[in-house]
Formats: C-alpha cells, sequence, structure tokens
C-alpha cells in the first residue's frame, strides 16, 4: 500500500504555503433594518445602532505569531499545521462546488456521455488536494519527521480499512486522516505556546468629542462592566434644551436684526386655528363615547367576555378627549407670553404630547377592534354599531389627525461632526483578558448601543495584541470603525430664517425679508463610504416651521415650509405657507449656532451668537 501511496504521489507537486490573511479581524455589520454589511479594513463607516459580529482569522494569526519571534520552537509547528490546513481547505472548499455542479448536471442530464466527462473532471479536480495531502505526508523533512510519519500511517491505515472502494469514499477517508492529523498538532502547538507564554488579547474603546477615549465591554474578551445602554431614536418627537435655548437665541438674533422686537400677544385668529386644530377629534370622541356606553350596558355573554377591554378603552377616551378639549380652550385663551420663541417650544411640546395620546388611543381602539371581530359571528347591532365607529375614528386620528401631529412634532437631536480618532496612546487594560490559543473565542458581538454615550462621528477602536510571557503587547490589528447615523432618520436644527415679505402686509419696514426664528425637521441619511458626504455635504430635506410676523403686530405666525439644508444645516433653501394670513413665501437660512458671524445681542445683555458651544 506504500507503493500506491507513492505512485498518488508523484502525479502532483506540493502546493505553496497558504499566503497570510491580509485581515486578523473579520467585522459583519447587521443594522436595525435587519441588513447585513461587511466592513473592510482601514476606517469603515458604519451605522451608529448596528450590531457588530467580530471573527478572528485563526490562520492569520498564526501566521502573525510565527513571525513575530524567529527560533521558537513554535514556528515548524505553525508551518506544518497551516500547510496540512490549506490542502483540507482547498478539498473541502472550492473544490467541491464544481463537485457539486456536475452531479447535479449528470442528475439532470440522466448520465450522458457529456455528464459523465464532466463528472469524472470535477472528481479529478476534487482529489487534487486530496493528492497534496498525501504527497506532503510522503516527505521528511528535518525535525518534522515524526509527524509526516505518523501521518502516513494513518493515510495507509485509512486506505487498508477501505480497499476496494469507489473512489470518492477513498478521497473521504484520506479527507479524514489528514482532519485527524491537524487535530493533533493544534493540541500540540497550543501545549508549546502555552510554554512560550504566548497569550493574545483585544480591547475596545470609544472615543467621542467630548470625553476622549474610553474602554468598552467586548463580551469574552474583558471583564468590564458593561456601559449603560442607550439607544439613539431614529424619530424622537421632542425639542431638547439646548435646541430650545438655541431657538431663543434665534429669537434675539433676529430681534437684533430687525431692529426692533415683537411685542403684543398671540392673536386670536391664530390661536382659533390651533384650537380648532386641537377639537377636531371632538366628533369622533363624543359618537363614540356614545356606542361605548350602549355596549357597556347591554347583557348578552359577549359584551360580558369583551367588558374588561371596552371598558379600558372607555377610560383612554374619556382621558383623551378631556386633554383635548383643555389644550382647544387654553389656545382660545389669552396668551401667557409674547415671545416668539416661547410661542414654538411651547407649541412644540402641546402637539408632541397630543401625537402621543393619539398614538396610545389608536392603538387602544386596535386592540378592541380585534376583540370584537373575534366575536364577530355573536355580536348584536349595537356591537356591531360599535365596530364601525370604532374603525370611523381610528381612521380619523390615524390620518386626519396624527399624519398632521406627527408631522408637526417629529424632531431629532442634531449630531454631526468628524473626528480625528488618533489610538497611540490606548493601552490594554488589566480587565482585558490575555487567552491562550485554546481559550480564544472564535468570535463576539459588539452591540453599539451597549457603547454608552456616543454621537455621530465617534470612533469604535478595536486592537488586537499579541504578547510574550510579561512583554510589552504586540500590536497586530487596530481598526477604526466611524459611528455615522447611516439609516433614514429624522433631525432638527434650530435658526433663522430670512422670508420674502409681501409687500401688502402693511407696517413701516421697507425690507423685503424678514428675519424669523425657525427650526427644520429634516430627513436624513449617512453614507458608508464617502467622509465628503457625512461631514461636508450632509444634505437633509424636510418640513420647517417659523415664527413670522407678516403684518407687524407682535403676534407670531406660524409659517410651515419645504426646505433643502446643506453643509452641516448651514445653509437652507425652501418655500412656505404662512398658515394665519394665507402667505407663501420663499426664504434662505442659516442653523445655530453660528460661531462665525458675531451677531450680538446688543441692549437686550443676551449672549452673542458666537458664544455657543
Amino acid at each position: 500500500m506504500m507503493t500506491l501511496l507513492k505512485v498518488w504521489a508523484l502525479t502532483v507537486s506540493l502546493g505553496a504555503a497558504p499566503a497570510p490573511a491580509q485581515t486578523l479581524l473579520s467585522i459583519e455589520e447587521r443594522d436595525l433594518d435587519g441588513a447585513s454589511h461587511a466592513v473592510g479594513p482601514g476606517v469603515a463607516i458604519v451605522d451608529i445602532s448596528s450590531t457588530l459580529n467580530i471573527g478572528v482569522d485563526r490562520a492569520a494569526l498564526l501566521e502573525r505569531i510565527r513571525a513575530s519571534d524567529p527560533g521558537t520552537s513554535s514556528q515548524e509547528l505553525i508551518q506544518e499545521l497551516l500547510q496540512l490546513q490549506s490542502f483540507l481547505n482547498e478539498g473541502a472548499g472550492e473544490n467541491l462546488k464544481p463537485l457539486e455542479q456536475a452531479l447535479s448536471e449528470w442528475a439532470r442530464e440522466g448520465g450522458t456521455p457529456a455528464a459523465n466527462a464532466k463528472l469524472q473532471g470535477a472528481y479529478r479536480q476534487w482529489g487534487q488536494s486530496t493528492l497534496q495531502l498525501m504527497e506532503y505526508a510522503n516527505r521528511s523533512l528535518a525535525g518534522g519527521d515524526s509527524r509526516r510519519a505518523r501521518l502516513r500511517e494513518s493515510l495507509n491505515l485509512a486506505l487498508e480499512r477501505n480497499a476496494g472502494a469507489p473512489i470518492e469514499q477513498l478521497y473521504a477517508a484520506i479527507s479524514q486522516a489528514g482532519a485527524d492529523e491537524a487535530r493533533r498538532l493544534r493540541d500540540e502547538l497550543e501545549e508549546v505556546l502555552r510554554q512560550e507564554g504566548v497569550s493574545v488579547q483585544m480591547g475596545a474603546w470609544v472615543t467621542t468629542r467630548g470625553e476622549g477615549s474610553r474602554p468598552i465591554h467586548l463580551p469574552n474578551f474583558d471583564t468590564y462592566a458593561p456601559q449603560g445602554r442607550v439607544d439613539i431614536e431614529r424619530f424622537k418627537i421632542i425639542l431638547t434644551d439646548e435646541q430650545k435655548a438655541q431657538l431663543r437665541q434665534a429669537e434675539r438674533i433676529a430681534r437684533d436684526i430687525q431692529s426692533r422686537r415683537l411685542s403684543g400677544v398671540l392673536g386670536p385668529e391664530a390661536r382659533e386655528q390651533l384650537a380648532q386644530l386641537f377639537s377636531s377629534t371632538r366628533a369622533c370622541v363624543g359618537a363614540l363615547r356614545e356606542q361605548l356606553e350602549a355596549f357597556l350596558r347591554g347583557t348578552d355573554p359577549t359584551t360580558q367576555r369583551l367588558r374588561a377591554t371596552a371598558e379600558a378603552t372607555r377610560i383612554q377616551l374619556e382621558s383623551y378627549g378631556a386633554f383635548m378639549d383643555g389644550l382647544a380652550a387654553k389656545y382660545r385663551a389669552p396668551a401667557s407670553t409674547t415671545s416668539s420663541a416661547d410661542f414654538l417650544i411651547g407649541t412644540n411640546e402641546d402637539l408632541d404630547e397630543a401625537a402621543r395620546r393619539t398614538r396610545q388611543t389608536v392603538d387602544q381602539f386596535s386592540v378592541l377592534i380585534t376583540a370584537l371581530n373575534a366575536q364577530a359571528t355573536a355580536l348584536d347591532e349595537v356591537g356591531k354599531r360599535l365596530v364601525k365607529q370604532l374603525t370611523e375614528c381610528r381612521q380619523t386620528f390615524s390620518t386626519d389627525v396624527g399624519t398632521v401631529l406627527q408631522t408637526l412634532t417629529s424632531v431629532f437631536q442634531t449630531l454631526a461632526g468628524a473626528q480625528r480618532t488618533h489610538t497611540a496612546a490606548l493601552e490594554l487594560g488589566a480587565e482585558v483578558l490575555r487567552l491562550g490559543l485554546e481559550d480564544l473565542p472564535e468570535r463576539t458581538t459588539l452591540d453599539l448601543a451597549d457603547a454608552g454615550r456616543r454621537a455621530a462621528g465617534d470612533t469604535v477602536v478595536l486592537k488586537f495584541a499579541l504578547r510574550r510571557g510579561e512583554r510589552p503587547a504586540q500590536e497586530l490589528e487596530v481598526r477604526h470603525l466611524q459611528m455615522q447615523r447611516v439609516l433614514v432618520h429624522l433631525e432638527t436644527v434650530v435658526g433663522l430664517i430670512f422670508a420674502q415679505q409681501p409687500r401688502d402686509m402693511g407696517g413701516s419696514s421697507t425690507s423685503r425679508f424678514q428675519v424669523a426664528p425657525a427650526y427644520s425637521v429634516l430627513f436624513k441619511g449617512a453614507s458608508r463610504t464617502s467622509g465628503f458626504w457625512n461631514n461636508v455635504l450632509t444634505p437633509g430635506i424636510g418640513a420647517n416651521l417659523s415664527a413670522l410676523d407678516f403684518d407687524k403686530d407682535g403676534t407670531p405666525e406660524l409659517g410651515a415650509a419645504v426646505t433643502l439644508a446643506l453643509f452641516r444645516d448651514f445653509v437652507q433653501v425652501g418655500y412656505g405657507y404662512n398658515v394665519f394670513r394665507d402667505r407663501g413665501y420663499l426664504f434662505f437660512g442659516v442653523g445655530l449656532p453660528l460661531p462665525v458671524l458675531g451677531f450680538s445681542a446688543g441692549a437686550s445683555g443676551a449672549a452673542s451668537a458666537g458664544s455657543v458651544p
């Protein structure tokens, strides 16, 4: 049988040793939409809320260990193992694909001569790696003879046991003998590396603009306590305290530019428009309340089974109706502020709460509708009328009311900016585990939401290092992952607009443009490949809300516009509509803060625009 081994071995030449892998770490990004993205080397861009699956290429790691300290006893073992694994990987990987295709064609074509020839060729191609393995075992290496002899003995035994078997069975037996030898070599190597004091470490950091760098927990690689989870919402519906301050600053700047103050109270026409918006649910609330009360007065078995759900819906409806009526009364009463900034901020908060309560009420309607439909065959006329009224009101609240409220109140804090990451000073702390090769996990998962506070433009740094005893760590690979808000989301920017005001609205001003405080709700998304898009162009499109005063009576008038923003939202252009004066207008705008313009609040004593951080 040894003769057969030699004859087969002469048919092929020994394959070259595998080339070192380009990277040690393979990183796959899984975003909130469920899509997967391969993260390449260099400075890569990932979504700020994605999950990263991080794998370690063991073959590449062994190559780095072999090259890190020439003359060590592990070098020869690593070379033997990598060469053996290269043959096994070829046989299990790319050479199986043509064989699978040939088998499929053979089955499909019914064993035609052409299909037979292709199948035989695929078997020969598949066998190349097996023959390379046999030739490898038959060669002698100084210092490696005992291992090669062990492999030759295993191969001969496998061939003897499978004498007369089909060629594919022989190939499989040879591959199995090679795999067993690779496992023995790995065990030997792990022991030798342990004696040499070889271990590896991987650490992770988040580098931010405000806090510098901080280590974060990487499961199975360190003992750091997990960071507090921080979910960055894609669609948040409230102005932040910082944005409120910016809006008030915008009002001061607008006053200074216009050389006058806004005065007076909120006009009755504007407030009546908002009051009508908040009271637009009254008809549905009243009709549905009657239907619910009639249903709850019923005595049939269906009513009793659904009583708890119907009662919960009634309570929710009462609370919702009282809240909306309260807002309607509030906006019909005399105003409590003359500030256009307070006007926008207060209205935003009221609309936000109204939108939240509307969603809750619609959800409760859906729960009751589902329960009623489950008993549809047993419902009497009262129950059927209730289903009909619930469906109509759900549609009204979802579209006529909910859509308007959501459009007016959806805001998101602007997080933009680029940051250059300096990682030379990042050191692997005592909490980072020193892992032997046998303890090294195949992969780990880093959910960026568990990385704590972070903003677009911040960076995740991964550092993989090799240690030998107590020598300083030797960096094998460092990866930089810049976090951006890649997925489509809403952001808000506060600023000033210069609106083209009508000539026939009265007043003494001869200026063609009126300056007004405003904020824009922008749909945005970042790029995984372009730093220019993310850090310079930063386009966004959406809605702009402003506090205008076209008739010069000191009463803020709500302007709603479509806008395009560019260059970190500093430049905005769009077309809008003065809701309370029934006038359209063109505008251009600038975002806040304005560190380069140096506007001063003058006599008002307010801080300059340039002082805003």
